[in-house]
């Protein structure tokens, strides 16, 4: 009798054994397909692997499983009661953001004498701008790649998600550079942020304000070197 089983036992072929027996769990998702052996430690060691593995395949396709399908998890040795995985899905990539880079907004830094002193009226917060200097970019953001279910449909990714270009549209102009967009200034002026809105404000430097130059009412900024006289104004937007 021990002899008939153990002749039974090498022989045994997987194409004959149940469902209750050779178990496969398709996950509800359709990400994934594992398999699970209710089968001794003997008959797991005699099992034909190759005729298991093409077993499988065959159950896993009456499942509808097209997709993934990977069975080197069961090349080594095999346990009653765990799981092996089978066959995967491919996970899509995501989309990257968009990605934001702008010129850096001038600092409240006083200016520093050389004997020491600080001058806190100083605040050097002009930065000239020539017309087409860069002042920004962005990468756009990106639509990521299709993955796929074990069934062989398309799991559609996450668009990344989109950032607005701040700038004024007066002063500033937007443009394609091999993917990128650009800001580029259409004008000379100065450097000027509000509320993150990057603007290229127009800008006139004096010696002294004086009878030379008479009242200043000017739309834009003003450096004025020296001093203003008495009697005279200087408005800037």
């Amino acid at each position: 009798m021990e002899k008939e089983t153990e002749v039974a036992i090498a022989i045994l072929d997987p194409s004959l054994l149940g469902e209750e027996l050779i178990k496969i769990d398709i996950a509800e998702n359709r990400l994934g397909a594992t398999v699970s052996f209710q089968l001794s430690r003997e008959q797991l060691q005699n099992i034909d692997r190759e005729a298991l593995k093409k077993t499988i395949v065959y159950r896993l396709r009456q499942q509808r499983v097209s997709f993934g399908i990977d069975t080197s998890a069961l090349d080594g040795e095999l346990e009653s009661e765990v799981s092996y995985t089978v066959a995967k899905a491919l996970e899509p990539v995501n989309g990257a953001n968009a990605i934001i880079h702008m010129i850096e907004k001038p600092e409240l830094t006083p200016e520093l004498h050389e004997d020491g002193s600080v001058d806190f009226y100083n605040i050097n917060l002009m930065i000239p701008i020539q017309e087409g200097d860069w002042l920004g970019e962005k990468e756009p953001a990106t639509s990521g790649t299709d993955g796929m279910d074990i069934s062989g449909r398309a799991i559609r990714p996450r668009h990344g998600a989109d950032v607005p270009l701040l700038y004024d549209k007066e002063s500033v102009a937007e443009e394609e550079e091999q993917g990128v967009i650009v800001l580029r200034a259409i004008r000379n002026g100065m450097l000027h942020f509000v509320n993150d809105i990057v603007r290229v404000i127009n800008h006139q430097t004096y010696d002294d304000i004086d009878f030379a130059t008479g009242n200043i009412d000017f739309d834009g900024s003003i450096t004025v070197k020296g001093t203003v006289a008495d009697g005279f104004s200087v408005r800037a937007s």
